[in-house]
């Protein structure tokens, strides 16, 4: 089941704007349900060079915050398609005031199982390990 909403959309595509535009890059997003959220191509639009994630951290700033947190899935997933296609992932965390971002090489954190405290109807994934990375270790863009 989708839960993903239009404002969803919207700050994913904010997020890999003010990425892509620090570094002179360009995206082309997935769809809804796809495998990673973004594939980053070179300006020119011609050649992939990474993929990306997007996580909203929705009604938080970059300097309230200690800890982003991303499904095992996720990383499992950036992982497998990094190996596939030998390019690297970047996952992002869209913020209020900006985004955090880190490469899944210098990923490092603790796993537990977590996930929502009420789970929707419908999910299969509301209920999972889930990876708290340290903010220490991210990267920021403000907008």
């Amino acid at each position: 089941m989708k839960f993903e909403t239009e404002r969803d959309r919207k700050r994913q595509t904010n997020a890999l704007i003010r990425l892509c535009y620090e570094f002179n890059l360009n995206f082309i997003e997935k769809e809804t349900d796809a495998y990673i959220d973004a594939v980053i191509r070179d300006n020119a639009d011609t050649k992939d060079v990474a993929y990306a994630e997007v996580k909203g951290v929705v009604g938080k700033e970059i300097n309230k915050s200690n800890n982003v947190i991303i499904a095992l899935r996720k990383l499992f997933r950036g992982q497998e398609l990094s190996i596939q296609k030998n390019l690297p992932v970047c996952f992002i965390w869209s913020f209020d005031d900006g985004i955090g971002y880190i490469w899944l090489k210098d990923i490092e954190g603790s796993v537990k199982q977590g996930g929502r405290a009420i789970v929707r109807e419908g999910s299969t994934h509301d209920r999972e390990l889930m990876v708290k990375i340290s903010v220490e270790h991210l990267k920021f863009l403000y907008f």
